[in-house]
């Protein structure tokens, strides 16, 4: 049986209809997934973009997330596979204001969402979602040594029991330059990411570091690739290399929820929108990765 994937069009002024459409288009999908869509069908046609109000756009694409969402927990779709939306849309949703699809997710679905971008050997996960710079590190100490060990955690189980990574090994970033060169530049190493690496290896997890992120992403760019997935302090630690490193095609994964989600790993691109120049790419790797997981977890749990 095809696993059915619950697909939200994301904002209507945006390229996200037009990346789904392009992506149910391209051969062999439908035979992978049956989609349920959520938004205007007439989106689905060209130029896939709306002549509306920001408003109306944004009640558009928290109106779609919101019914897919109920449609995943009602059991009537299998997976979940988001095109892009604004952060606008997600202000008035309830228990928010969110961030991000991501945060939404989390509280929907009442998990931990870690963030994750896979590209065939390249997965990257991130200890901390949408937030500023200079909140970072704050958020690190909050969660503490216990929070970052259940990201270790939740990574590890993800890439096994949905990716097939056997035995998964996981290097952990540091957060400052140097990975801090042992408490020179910053101590978030010392006090709490550097335990944290140490008993999720008590706990039986395969994990090192922490490790400088430039140097990380260089070894990976030239081919050195000892490990099995990143796990990095922030987005744009993470998201600066996975994407210098996969320009296209990449998938957000968001890992920690009982249910399956994934999603293309760029924006709303509105200054492409209607002109019938997006890349579909992304998008129909999301759609073809929820499927695969999908069948993963309904071949390890039949019933």
């Amino acid at each position: 049986m095809k696993p059915r994937i619950a697909i939200p069009l994301g904002d209507p002024k945006g390229i996200g209809p037009e990346v789904v459409a392009a992506a149910l288009a391209a051969p062999g999908v439908t035979d992978l997934l049956e989609p349920v869509l959520f938004g205007d069908p007439a989106l689905l046609r060209a130029p896939h973009v709306a002549d509306c109000s920001e408003a109306a756009a944004a009640r558009a694409a928290a109106d779609a997330l919101h019914c897919a969402v109920d449609a995943v927990i009602a059991g009537q779709a299998d997976a979940l596979c988001t095109a892009p939306l604004n952060k606008a849309a997600l202000v008035d949703l309830d228990g928010g204001p969110f961030m991000g699809q991501t945060g939404y997710l989390g509280y929907r679905f009442q998990g931990t969402p870690l963030m994750t971008f896979v590209a065939d050997r390249l997965r990257a996960g991130l200890l901390t979602v949408h937030i500023p710079v200079a909140e970072v590190a704050r958020l690190l100490a909050e969660i503490g040594v216990t929070g970052i060990v259940r990201r270790i955690a939740i990574f590890s189980r993800g890439l096994q029991d949905d990716l097939g990574v056997q035995r998964p090994r996981i290097a952990v970033l540091g957060l400052n330059p140097h990975a801090g060169e042992d408490g020179l530049i910053g101590s978030e190493e010392t006090r709490l990411l550097r335990p944290a690496i140490e008993e999720a290896r008590r706990a039986g997890f395969d994990v090192t570091g922490p490790w400088p992120a430039d140097g990380h992403f260089a070894n990976i760019g030239r081919g050195q690739i000892d490990h099995d997935g990143t796990l990095a302090c922030y987005h744009d630690q993470a998201l600066c290399g996975f994407k210098a490193l996969t320009p296209r095609g990449g998938v957000q994964l968001t890992l920690g929820l009982r249910a399956i989600r994934t999603s293309c790993q760029h924006g709303t691109a509105r200054d492409l929108a209607g002109k019938g120049a997006a890349d579909a790419s992304s998008m129909l790797a999301a759609l073809r990765l929820a499927a695969e997981i999908a069948q993963r977890r309904h071949a390890a749990h039949p019933t």
